[in-house]
Order: C-alpha cells, then structure tokens, then sequence
C-alpha cells in the first residue's frame, strides 16, 4: 500500500470507525508482514541455488579435468604398448 493509504487505514485509526474494519486492516497487516517472511525466504533459497549450482558447476569441471587426465595417461600408455 501506499504510505498514505497505509496511514489512513491503519488499525488504530479505523478501530474509532468500525471494529470489522481494524479487524480487516490487521489482517492486512499481518498477510503483508508474513508476505514480507515469504519474500525473504524465498530470496534466502534462490541464493542457496545459486551456490549449490556453482559448486556443482566446479565439481563438474573437476571432474572433466581428470578424465582428460586419465584420458591422455591412457592414450600414451597404449601408444607406447602398442610401438613396442
């Protein structure tokens, strides 16, 4: 909401109007704050994502690494068996 609206219907402020209207601004109020929560959570989890990614992209590449190694060691040693 808007700062004015929000102001303007605030729970104290509408508590003097009507008892079902602070009622409902209360709500209000604690679906936004427990919006807020999920928001949050939700940030907290993609940036944890985004991290268990980057270390599986790094476990990849090392991965890769050593089978290229183990890849060029195997490819001498039968060179080097098959010129005997």
């Amino acid at each position: 909401m808007a700062p004015g609206i929000e102001a303007h219907f605030s729970p104290d402020t509408l508590n003097a109007r009507s008892p079902e209207l602070s009622r409902l601004a209360r709500q209000l109020d604690s679906l936004n704050r427990r919006q807020l929560e999920i928001d949050r959570s939700l940030d907290t989890l993609r940036l944890q994502a985004q991290q268990v990614r980057r270390e599986q992209i790094k476990s990849d590449v090392i991965n890769l690494l050593l089978l290229a190694a183990i890849a060029i060691f195997a490819s001498r040693f039968i060179l080097r068996f098959f010129r005997r």
